[in-house]
């Protein structure tokens, strides 16, 4: 680039100075070619041609000067410039410099930068695959639970039920037990009751008998207070209820008639007469008497 530059410097110094000496042979080809020098009428002076030319060179030399101090400017101008050139060739050098820094620059970040990226995709995917393992462990962690817990009510299940069954177990044995004592028992007392029964019942009997052989003996006196019905068949009776009362005092009344109301009032009347009835020694006895049945037949 900086040969470019003074390249192109050359060529306008060159350009310049080229100008400049085609201005001046202009200008001197302007002052010789001046009709009034070259006219033969004699109008003119000799002095004044040579002052002329005199005045003329003077002006060129000026006029020359002129132009090689404004050359000289020019020069130095252009020198200032080359320099400002050269200067700024440097800075365009050093900026393109600092351009190639920054672009490496740029391209080491991008590059970095992309490592980076890299590096935290490859991260992300093995934080994804340490997540996914641990939701599977974390899966199975739960199930091994779940399963612990299902076990464990399996096992609780299991031990209700044996202890449902020991205590059925031993309630059907207290049951067992109890039952067979209760059998025993209850066995023990129809026992004790048929023994009762046996001995209520012989006892009874005896009352019964006792209390039969007493009632029959008061009601044997009876037909002493009533006579026969000729009108009524031989083997008619009247049955009668007679119920004892505390002061030894009886009441009856007819249980099953005879068929006829005069002879049953006969028999009925004639059981009141028998009284009073001896009380018996023997409290069952009585108790048996409170209410016994008397039969009085016809012709007794």
């Amino acid at each position: 680039m900086l040969k470019a530059v003074l390249l192109a410097y050359h060529r306008y110094l060159s350009a310049s100075l080229l100008v400049h000496a085609v201005f001046l042979g202009f200008l001197i080809f302007s002052l010789g070619g001046d009709p009034a020098v070259h006219r033969g009428d004699g109008g003119s002076k000799p002095v004044d041609i040579v002052e002329a030319i005199a005045v003329d060179e003077e002006k060129i030399n000026t006029e020359v000067e002129r132009l090689q101090a404004a050359d000289q400017q020019q020069k130095q101008a252009s020198e200032e410039q080359q320099r400002q050139l050269i200067k700024k060739t440097e800075q365009l050098k050093e900026r393109e410099r600092e351009l190639v820094k920054l672009d490496q620059l740029k391209r080491d970040m991008a590059k970095a930068k992309a490592e980076e990226e890299s590096k935290l995709a490859e991260i992300k995917i093995e934080k994804e695959k340490e997540k996914k393992q641990l939701e599977v462990l974390q899966k199975a962690k739960e199930k091994e639970k779940k399963d612990i817990a299902a076990l464990e009510d399996e096992r609780q299940v299991e031990k209700e039920r044996v202890r449902q069954l020991k205590l059925t177990e031993e309630k059907e044995a207290e049951t067992a037990t109890k039952k067979k004592s209760e059998e025993s028992k209850k066995l023990a007392a129809q026992r004790a009751l048929e023994e009762a029964g046996r001995a209520a019942g012989a006892r009874k009997a005896a009352v019964e008998s006792k209390a039969s052989a007493v009632a029959k003996l008061w009601g044997s006196g009876i037909p002493e207070y009533k006579r026969g019905f000729d009108n009524l068949p031989a083997n008619a009776e009247c049955k009668l209820r007679v119920r004892m009362l505390p002061n030894g005092q009886i009441d009856v009344r007819v249980e099953k008639s005879s068929g006829n109301a005069i002879y049953d009032d006969a028999c009925v009347k004639a059981t009141y007469k028998n009284q009073p009835y001896p009380v018996h020694s023997d409290p069952l006895v009585m108790e048996e008497l409170k209410s016994f049945t008397v039969t009085v037949k016809n012709r007794d």
